[in-house]
C-alpha cells in the first residue's frame, strides 16, 4: 500500500478479509435530496464513494416507492423471488473490536465487553488502548457489541437476478443519470452488519 492511499481504502482492504462484509469508513446514514437520511438497506443498489455507500435505488421496493421514483431504469423488475425467506438479525460480532490480521491487542487491554465501548462516548487522559502490529498498515474498528447481522440466504436467486439486470442498471446510471460509475463498481446489498456505537482508525507508513 502506498502512503498516499486514502484512509477509506486502507480501512476496507485491511478489514474486508475478516469476513464481515465490505467495511465502510463512513457507515452512518447519508443524506438524499429526494428521501432524506438513507441507511444502507438490504436490496439497495449503489456504489462506494470515498468510504460511503451511495444508493441508486432499492431493488426490493416497488418502482413507485418514494426512494425509487426517478431512479430506476425502464426495464426495472423488483427483486421478489418465489419462496423468499426474510432474514432475521443475529449477533455476529460479540467482542468490542475488529482488527486487521496484522494487529494483536494484548488480553490485558480487553477485560470484557464493556471496556472499549466506554471510550466511544468520551475519551479521558486515563483511557487508552494498546496494540501491536506486524506491518506498517492496519485498521481497527471499536464497537459497542454485539454487532447484528441480517442477510439474504438465497444466493442463487441473487446471482440470477444480477446477471439479468446489472447491465441495464449501469446503462441507466451512466447514460440517463450521468453518473461516473463503472459496471464493476455497482453493488447489490444482500446483507448488513450494524451496531449503534463505533469508532474507526487506520494507520499507514513507517
Amino acid at each position: 500500500m502506498g502512503p498516499s492511499e486514502p484512509p477509506w481504502q486502507v480501512y476496507a482492504k485491511a478489514l474486508f478479509p475478516q469476513g464481515y462484509g465490505y467495511p465502510l469508513w463512513h457507515p452512518q446514514p447519508t443524506y438524499d435530496s429526494s428521501s432524506g437520511l438513507c441507511e444502507v438497506e438490504i436490496g439497495s443498489v449503489g456504489w462506494i464513494d470515498e468510504g460511503r455507500f451511495r444508493r441508486l435505488f432499492n431493488a426490493r421496493k416497488a418502482r413507485d416507492d418514494p426512494i425509487n421514483v426517478g431512479r430506476v431504469p425502464e426495464s426495472f423488475e423488483r427483486f421478489s423471488p418465489p419462496n423468499m425467506i426474510e432474514p432475521n438479525p443475529a449477533p455476529v460480532i460479540v467482542k468490542p473490536f475488529v482488527a486487521s490480521r496484522s494487529i494483536r491487542i494484548p488480553s490485558d487491554d480487553v477485560e470484557g465487553p464493556s471496556t472499549i465501548p466506554s471510550t466511544l462516548m468520551s475519551v479521558s487522559a486515563e483511557e487508552s488502548l494498546s496494540f501491536e502490529c506486524s506491518t506498517d498498515t492496519g485498521a481497527l474498528l471499536l464497537l459497542g457489541p454485539p454487532a447484528m447481522k441480517c442477510a439474504l440466504s438465497q444466493r442463487r436467486h441473487i446471482m440470477n437476478y444480477l446477471r439479468e439486470h446489472v447491465d441495464a442498471w449501469h446503462t441507466h446510471a451512466a447514460e440517463n443519470l450521468g453518473l461516473g460509475v463503472r459496471l464493476e463498481e455497482l453493488r447489490f446489498v444482500s446483507g448488513k452488519t450494524k451496531t449503534d456505537k463505533w469508532a474507526c482508525a487506520v494507520f499507514s507508513g513507517p
